[in-house]
């Protein structure tokens, strides 16, 4: 399906973005919001998403921002590990 670089960048991609929105994955994790097989998913759905170039550019022009962009496949997510 997709191989290991590509998931190493994916995995990447999205730390940023839960950085850039304030939603602390590893908090979530700790407070039983999310588990392994989420934070899995969050990547494979990354990794899927056709918005790659837009989502680095958007990444290199915000230091932070209340939300994701509407196009990023882990939008809810983040939203919902920051309630």
């Amino acid at each position: 399906m997709f191989g290991l670089k590509t998931m190493s960048e994916r995995a990447e991609l999205v730390t940023q973005m839960a950085r850039k929105v304030d939603a602390d994955l590893g908090e979530a994790v700790l407070d039983g919001k999310i588990g392994a097989n989420s934070l899995r998913a969050a990547v494979v759905q990354c990794a899927a998403c056709s918005e790659t170039q837009a989502c680095r550019h958007w990444l290199a022009t915000h230091d932070t921002a209340a939300k994701a962009p509407d196009y990023c496949r882990n939008h809810d997510l983040f939203e919902a590990i920051k309630s």
